[in-house]
């Protein structure tokens, strides 16, 4: 039986936890909460550095679906949200690479569905990867451009807002920017 990697993602407490609602969507950014048992084996981070699972259910920010753009499903248990009314879709993206076309296309599938299906209601979708910056920041942004017809610059600044951090891998905003899909 293999081991359980307990690790943190490198640079994980330097990113907050949660970001704002972006304008005029329904998204909100987060980093991947993490298990509880990730984060009892590094109690070193201390309490406030914690965040889990149990952190968006109990929010009160009316999150109605989640994307996981991770790459593993090392994080966390995704029963946890859907026990607690939360769809939960698996996007599995790299790190440092752009989403294809395909991950792209399933990304504003889920979210024009999830949109269509709580048209009467304010539910919102948290998006996260691993520190909720560059993959989250890209497909949020791709979305704002392409469904809603936002300016590339303004997409990435309104999001880089809302997530108080700054979406900084050149790639992605060198193709947000040129947005020639």
């Amino acid at each position: 039986m293999p081991n359980k990697n307990y690790s943190l993602p490198e640079d994980w407490t330097r990113y907050s936890k949660v970001g704002q609602q972006v304008p005029k969507t329904r998204f909100i950014p987060f980093k991947v909460p993490l298990s509880n048992e990730i984060l009892n084996k590094n109690s070193h981070i201390g309490s406030r550095n914690k965040f889990g699972p149990q952190d968006i259910v109990d929010s009160g920010l009316n999150i109605g679906l989640v994307i996981d753009l991770t790459n593993t499903d090392r994080y966390y248990d995704k029963s946890l949200f859907e026990r607690n009314g939360i769809q939960h879709h698996k996007l599995r993206s790299a790190g440092h690479a752009i989403p294809n076309a395909e991950k792209v296309n399933e990304f504003n599938r889920i979210v024009d569905k999830f949109l269509s299906d709580n048209s009467d209601n304010g539910k919102l979708i948290g998006v996260h990867c691993t520190h909720g910056i560059n993959r989250t920041g890209y497909m949020i942004c791709r979305y704002m451009i392409q469904r809603q017809g936002k300016d590339p610059k303004r997409a990435i600044a309104e999001f880089n807002t809302a997530r108080g951090n700054t979406l900084d891998r050149e790639t992605y905003l060198d193709d947000l920017q040129k947005a020639s899909w």
